[in-house]
């Protein structure tokens, strides 16, 4: 959902991480497969993105992304996620893949996610569509800050 209120953060290999300053969300657009080193350069981005502009939503647009290996999910389930929640992380919109393969690994991670944190206020949900998912964070940080 990219508008004049977007600003570019970090450009990679596979993904660009942008805030969206009019509602205070970090959003990502993923294409294709990351190697490890790339999806965790991307992912150590994003909270760059939470700590800078104090974000607390993320909206991921996954809809071209694909598989994420299970050393990078464990990765992201181990060391991003507690990391992302320091920072200020607490809501999360994913516009699923196209890919199966793509659907099955980052379910997989949200669902480890989810149980990592059951003492902080986290939400995550799934969309088909990136304005559904912006609409929903819209809501889901104005009533949270």
């Amino acid at each position: 959902m990219l508008n004049q209120s977007s600003i570019l953060f970090y450009r990679g290999k596979a993904t660009d991480v942008y805030v969206l300053t009019d509602i205070n969300c970090v959003f990502c657009i993923t294409k294709g497969f990351q190697p490890s080193a790339v999806y965790r350069e991307q992912a150590l981005a994003q909270i760059s993105a939470f700590e800078q502009y104090q974000a607390h939503g993320i909206i991921w647009d996954l809809r071209e992304a694909e598989v994420i290996t299970k050393e990078d999910q464990d990765w992201t389930v181990n060391e991003w996620q507690p990391r992302a929640v320091a920072a200020g992380y607490r809501r999360g919109a994913i516009v699923i893949p196209e890919s199966i393969f793509g659907q099955l690994s980052v379910k997989k991670v949200i669902s480890q996610v989810q149980n990592l944190h059951r003492e902080v206020d986290l939400s995550i949900q799934y969309f088909s569509d990136v304005n559904e998912a912006y609409q929903w964070m819209k809501a889901e940080l104005a009533v949270l800050v």
